[in-house]
């Protein structure tokens, strides 16, 4: 690895430097880092599930286990990418590794049921909206949802509405969670776990079995059951598959895994509060 230059490339937040290592370097690096991203995550969900009388802080935990998930399924997507075109696509999924929309996003997508890629495409773009209309006829402009309820659950901060007027916003204790839920992102990388997919040889078989697809388009999600058996009869022989993995770890990796999403886009779509005024005079002509 290149020795750093300056003092900026020193410390936390350099995932980018996996956008320059050799493949095999890459792989090694990445199946070192998925088991600590996994057991960050596992010990935060682990702490929100012990926060029921909490609903704030535990939410707060889920999104941070959330958001870790994400990071490792980014990093996993970038395993199934196809090598000839890892190069083309791996600095935007290290910048997708860093960017909380992005993260969010990629979360809440295992719980998608696109029929092809390019329908993913269309619900990864409903959520990367800068704002959006909310109420029964559109009459209030909200800032992007996800990011809201994560900034919203973490800060007490002064709020403005479409008019200009500020007031104070907290975060309440009455929030909606599905208390003792774990998140679908959590139960696939737990699967993947499992199964013994984050391991070097692991991640090897994986990027061998998916690496092959070029996944955009009208490619269907299927593939993802289509390659379940293929994956898992490699896991097998190599002898990864762990004690621990069950039949619901067999359903989040074969039913619950989203498509692999290296070609998507995730950058924030910024909306005008003028095209907002003109979707709500689409949706209430006849407003007072």
């Amino acid at each position: 690895m290149a020795e750093a230059k300056k003092s900026t490339e020193i410390g936390l937040g350099k995932a980018a430097l996996i956008c320059n290592m050799p493949a095999k370097e890459r792989l090694a690096f990445i199946a070192e880092g998925l088991p600590i991203l996994f057991e960050s995550a596992r010990g935060l969900a682990a702490a929100a599930q012990a926060l029921q009388a909490f609903p704030r802080e535990a939410e707060i935990l889920e999104r941070q286990c959330s958001e870790e998930c994400a990071k490792m399924l980014i990093l996993v997507d970038l395993i199934r990418c196809p090598p000839k075109k890892v190069a083309a696509r791996v600095g935007s999924m290290m910048k997708w590794f860093y960017d909380h929309l992005a993260r969010l996003i990629y979360a809440e997508a295992q719980d998608w049921r696109p029929m092809t890629a390019a329908q993913l495409q269309e619900y990864i773009d409903d959520q990367r909206q800068s704002h959006y209309l909310e109420g029964d006829y559109g009459e209030y402009v909200m800032e992007n949802w996800a990011l809201f309820q994560r900034e919203s659950a973490l800060y007490a901060d002064v709020f403005a509405d479409e008019n200009g007027t500020g007031s104070w916003y907290g975060p309440s204790q009455d929030r909606v969670r599905f208390a003792g839920f774990l998140p679908s992102c959590f139960r696939v990388v737990d699967a993947l776990e499992a199964f013994g997919v984050l391991s070097r040889e692991g991640l090897k078989i994986l990027g061998e079995v998916w690496g092959e697809y070029d996944v955009a388009g009208e490619v269907e999600w299927r593939l993802t059951r289509d390659l379940y058996s293929p994956l898992v009869k490699r896991l097998t022989q190599a002898g990864l598959i762990t004690e621990r993995a069950s039949e619901e770890h067999a359903r989040a990796m074969g039913d619950t895994w989203q498509l692999p999403m290296y070609n998507m886009d995730f950058a924030k779509i910024s909306v005008s509060l003028e095209t907002l005024r003109e979707r709500q005079d689409a949706l209430y002509p006849y407003g007072g």
